[in-house]
């Protein structure tokens, strides 16, 4: 059921396509149950459309706890950034600390091909995606573009979701990881 309320578009869609198959059918009798049926259908995609504003499934707040993250990282919040990751996530918090201390981040963007798995065990989650990195060491005088596939795993604490560990690799896994999964 959590596709239905992560994507607004098949509540629009149900409305939409709904009221225009009752709608004309109204046109075409003048019958008023039909017309009936159309706003029925309105309100009934309405209230799927708003359902789907007002919960917020795992995946939502996964993307949100990987946005905050994006934006620690871009200001060099290094106490934002251990926020969001897991306590015993010492590697994590290690590289963190390193990196963030080392270089600075411009700006950080997840590429369109985020995608988040929920585990088999209950409070887990994966997810993957290409990041843009823009990044600038105090020696450099102009900053550099990097492009890494970036593999994350999440634990639910308490009702937030937090860094366990991450992996990364060259953005061509990205691509390559895709069309396995394809097949």
């Amino acid at each position: 059921m959590d596709w239905l309320l992560e994507q607004p578009g098949y509540a629009i869609a149900f409305g939409v396509s709904g009221a225009c198959v009752f709608g004309y059918a109204w046109l075409l009798t003048s019958s008023f149950r039909w017309l009936n049926c159309a706003f029925s259908v309105i309100g009934f995609g309405a209230a799927m459309f708003a359902l789907e504003r007002w919960v917020e499934t795992d995946r939502e707040r996964i993307q949100s706890s990987l946005h905050r993250l994006v934006d620690a990282i871009e200001c060099s919040d290094v106490d934002a950034v251990f926020d969001l990751l897991h306590p015993q996530a010492s590697d994590a918090r290690k590289d963190a600390d390193y990196y963030l201390n080392r270089f600075e981040f411009q700006r950080v963007v997840i590429k369109r091909n985020l995608r988040i798995q929920l585990g088999r065990q209950p409070h887990v989650a994966v997810a993957d995606f290409n990041v843009l990195l823009v990044i600038q060491a105090p020696s450099d005088s102009i900053p550099q573009r990097v492009t890494r596939y970036v593999r994350v795993w999440f634990r639910d604490v308490n009702g937030v979701w937090l860094v366990e560990r991450y992996q990364h690799s060259n953005a061509i896994d990205g691509v390559t990881r895709r069309s396995d999964r394809r097949r």
